[in-house]
This record gives C-alpha cells, structure tokens and sequence, in this order.
C-alpha cells in the first residue's frame, strides 16, 4: 500500500528488471534485481517522508517512477 509504514510490494516485474529506491534528497537507498513476479522493499527502519521508485526494464527504455509515502 502507499502510504506505507513496513513496506511495498512492487508487482509486474519482470525478470532482469531492475527496482531502485530513493529518497527525497535523492540518495540510493536500496537497489535489487527481480528474478520476475514481485519485489518487496522494506520500509521498516526507514524516517517517514516521501520515496522515488524507479523501475528500469531489463528490455532498456525509460525507467518508470513513481512516488511512495512512508508513514
């Protein structure tokens, strides 16, 4: 869910894609590979505040992004 207070779960996926997190000063914070299917990013640990998601197709291509909320 967005917001979210434990985590997301990004799904559509495919495998070689690439699933990036970022935060509002624009830092990395986490970055995984998907095998297909679903990636989970934990959000436990993180400070509440607003998120980037990036999604960079293993095919190329412009990345999707979309925000995520952290509560």
């Amino acid at each position: 869910p967005n917001p979210a207070t434990e985590g997301w779960t990004v799904r559509g996926v495919q495998a070689g894609d690439t699933v990036e997190l970022y935060d509002a000063a624009g830092r990395r914070i986490t970055a995984i590979r998907s095998v297909g299917g679903a990636v989970e990013l934990v959000a436990a640990g993180l400070p509440a505040g607003m998120y980037t998601l990036r999604i960079h197709r293993g095919t190329g291509g412009a990345p999707q992004v979309h925000k995520l909320e952290k509560r």
